[in-house]
């Protein structure tokens, strides 16, 4: 005689939509020789690198985050033409438009 089978439960659907997990930016592993030869392209890379000596982890590379020169550049030069439009149209000067926007960033305040 065959033991008896046991009924399982099939799985209950949760009331709420499971939520998407970010994916996790991947972590590249290398040893102490391979880290300390490649610094400068680990910095060019921008990842985080865990560094091991003989498969343990040993230390941890985290870049800090790059400012983007081009687009702060970008956004100056926009400014800029801005700033020129507005004087040109209201017939203030820099140091009257720089009044106002004082005025107004305490006004939010």
């Amino acid at each position: 005689m065959s033991a008896p089978k046991s009924k399982s439960k099939p799985p209950t659907k949760s009331a709420a939509k499971p939520t998407a997990k970010p994916a996790a930016e991947e972590v590249t592993r290398m040893g102490v020789r391979e880290y300390r030869a490649s610094i400068p392209q680990v910095i060019r890379a921008g990842k985080p690198i865990i560094v091991e000596r003989h498969g343990q982890p040993v230390g941890i590379y985290t870049p800090l985050k790059q400012r983007n020169h081009e687009r702060e550049q970008q956004l100056l030069s926009e400014l800029q033409e801005s700033l020129s439009r507005l004087r040109a149209e209201t017939g203030l000067n820099e140091e009257e438009l720089a009044q106002l926007i004082e005025s107004a960033l305490e006004d939010e305040e």
